[in-house]
């Protein structure tokens, strides 16, 4: 049989009190955790401080950023429609340009070999270098821009973590309170009570709850120890009686054995003085005695196996109870360390020697006594207060009376009834005065309404048809590829108004442009604004013709443009004299353009004249001979010949 050992035994406290203790230690921590989540919610707050003071700037020099960007896009495009226009100009010139051709395709100006080729090459990179600058300028103040966005989006995510902070800080709050609740209601108490010196009573009624457990168990342990002693000897006994059966069963089989052989024996002697019957009734003798042998045995083990039960259930209850001790130990090491922390929380509110019920009502009493002294204050205050409003409220009346006074006078205080009517009397003749008002409005009204509608009939009548063929001349000449001059009527309330405006060639920057009131003189060159001039000349010549004379005379219109101007400029007299039939009289003071005309109009067999004037005399200019190409000569010599013809 395996041997019995009795074990130690301890007793612990009830587990109701140790989840108490471990509520309490829960809601000591719940409390530091609150601590600490409203220490970060005042950091954060300082954090979002500064970020929102830090914000304000970044987010001005934000827009004034975009508004750069906006002003370096819109000089970006500029640059790149004179980089497209001069590049489409120079690649149609560089298609009849050689590094061995010595005259211009367009001028038949006579150049060195590769002069050309090298004009046509820095006007290129000219223009290529300012959309460089352009596109340097933009992408810095886009980088810029990104720099700044960055820190606007960490500023703003600084500023909105003090929202999560907040959360943090009630949700820490909301489960110190539900915990105290908790405990409060485990322990059947108020919460706002104090629940450390609840928890150190129930720890002192759970020691002396220990002590008599202890006791309890002592005698518990001695039955333990007698039942485990009875087990033993039960055990012996039962193999004591395992023993003498086996010797029992053996010397049956023996007795059989023998009986046989007595049987053999006392057939082979005739021994007729034993019989049969008496050797069964010998044999029946041995096996009844062999049977209360059985019977014995299967006592004895019924017996063990109920002292065995009885060992497994004294075991259980062993185990419970150590069990329960080692959560009594738990609860009175948290109690303790519970007993700790409210010592010292006890000594930080102010309080000496040992927390005490005693030192408790003297603190409540001095509680109460300053609560006293705010009630009391809070009472004054309330009387401050009413005798507050009731000055306020004279002040009032002192202010109304001082305004009656300067909008009318003393009698007019001490009588408001005669007051009133003087008033009414004065509100009928203003209402008067407002329906003339009104009356003469509506008819001024109407009156900037038909000036309106004459300036509309007009611009449609007049004014739009020229605007589109100023812009056709402009176009035909290359002067401003980007923008136009055009004509506007304006009206006013009494009045109407004659005036000029840039139009933008393309659509999206006419529509988003600002400063169209601008004066074309302050946005325009000299060279662009003698371009739309002379635009505005002949679109006025062409589209309302008031003279049967159909003739142009313009005064130098070439100075402050560039060869490719010049030939479109060129090309748009040379139609307007071969296909409208127009007269050219123009003055110039570069002898280079009159011959590049005089060379064109060869070009195109039409007559040309050139008159030089050289220098001035006290009988006026001195002038050269005049000079005719072969058409004006053909001409001439046929006026000649037909005095009366017309002249071309």
């Amino acid at each position: 049989m395996p041997a019995f050992r009795l074990p130690s035994l301890r007793v612990g406290r009830p587990r109701g009190f140790s989840s108490a203790a471990q509520a309490i230690a829960d809601c000591l921590h719940l409390e530091r955790e609150s601590g600490a989540a409203e220490a970060a919610l005042a950091q954060g707050r300082e954090a979002t401080a500064r970020a929102a003071s830090e914000l304000g700037p970044l987010e001005t020099q934000f827009a004034d950023l975009d508004g750069q960007i906006a002003a370096a896009e819109h000089e970006r495009a500029e640059a790149d429609r004179h980089a497209t226009a001069i590049s489409a100009a120079l690649s149609q010139l560089a298609s009849h340009i050689h590094e061995g051709d010595t005259n211009c395709p367009v001028c038949r100006t006579p150049f060195k070999p590769g002069a050309l080729k090298a004009l046509a090459d820095a006007a290129a990179s000219g223009s290529d270098h300012r959309l460089a600058q352009a596109d340097e300028a933009l992408e810095a103040l886009r980088s810029t821009r990104l720099a700044l966005s960055d820190e606007i989006r960490r500023l703003r995510a600084v500023v909105a973590a003090v929202d999560g902070l907040e959360r943090v800080a009630r949700a820490a709050a909301d489960a110190m309170t539900t915990a105290r609740a908790k405990i409060a209601q485990t322990l059947a108490t108020n919460p706002e009570s104090d629940l450390a010196a609840l928890a150190a009573n129930r720890g002192r009624d759970a020691d002396a709850a220990l002590a008599a457990a202890e006791a309890a168990l002592e005698s518990l342990s001695a039955n333990a120890a007698a039942a485990i002693e009875q087990r033993a000897s039960v055990a012996a006994e039962l193999d004591e009686l395992i023993a003498r059966d086996n010797q029992l069963g053996v010397r049956l089989v023996q007795y059989q054995a023998e009986d046989k052989a007595c049987a053999d024996r006392i057939a082979a002697r005739n021994l007729s003085n034993t019989t049969i019957g008496d050797l069964e009734a010998r044999l029946m003798a041995e096996r009844e005695g062999g049977e209360l042998a059985r019977v014995r045995l299967e006592q004895l083990s019924e017996a063990a196996t109920s002292a065995s039960s009885d060992v497994q259930r004294e075991q259980a209850a062993l185990d419970l109870a150590r069990r329960d001790f080692d959560a009594a130990e738990v609860a009175r090491t948290t109690s303790e360390l519970a007993a700790r922390q409210m010592q010292q929380r006890w000594t930080r509110a102010g309080f000496s020697d040992i927390p005490s019920q005693a030192e408790y009502g003297r603190g409540l009493s001095a509680i109460d006594a300053v609560l006293a002294g705010l009630r009391s204050l809070a009472e004054r205050q309330l009387f401050l207060a009413r005798d507050n409003e009731d000055a306020l409220l004279q002040s009032e009346i002192d202010d109304i009376v001082a305004s009656m006074r300067t909008a009318g006078s003393d009698e007019d205080v001490r009588d408001p009834a005669a007051y009133l009517t003087s008033l009414k009397v004065k509100l009928e003749a203003a209402r008067s005065a407002m329906k003339l008002t009104t009356a003469a409005h509506n008819a001024v009204k109407r009156y900037s309404e038909d000036l309106q509608k004459h300036a509309d009939d007009f611009s449609a009548r007049v004014l739009d048809p020229l605007n589109t063929v100023i812009d056709d001349f402009n176009e035909a000449m290359l002067s401003t590829p980007g923008e136009s001059i055009q004509f506007r009527a304006d009206t006013r309330v009494d009045a109407t108004s004659f005036g000029m405006a840039l139009r933008y060639r393309e659509k999206v920057v006419n529509a988003i442009e600002m400063k169209k009131d601008l004066p074309p003189q302050v946005v325009l060159s000299e060279g662009q604004l003698a371009a739309n001039g002379f635009s505005i000349l002949c679109a006025a010549s062409t589209a309302y013709p008031w003279s049967r004379w159909r003739a142009l005379l313009l005064d130098d219109p070439l100075q402050h443009n560039d060869i490719i101007h010049t030939a479109a400029f060129v090309d748009v007299m040379r139609n307007m004299v071969e296909l409208n039939g127009y007269q050219l009289i123009m003055s110039s003071h570069d002898r280079g353009e009159s011959e590049f005309i005089a060379r064109k109009f060869d070009a195109a067999g039409l007559p040309c004249s050139m008159i030089l004037l050289t220098a001035p005399s006290d009988k006026g200019v001195i002038w050269n001979a005049t000079e005719h190409n072969m058409a004006a000569t053909r001409i001439l010599r046929q006026d000649a010949k037909s005095p009366s013809a017309g002249s071309a």
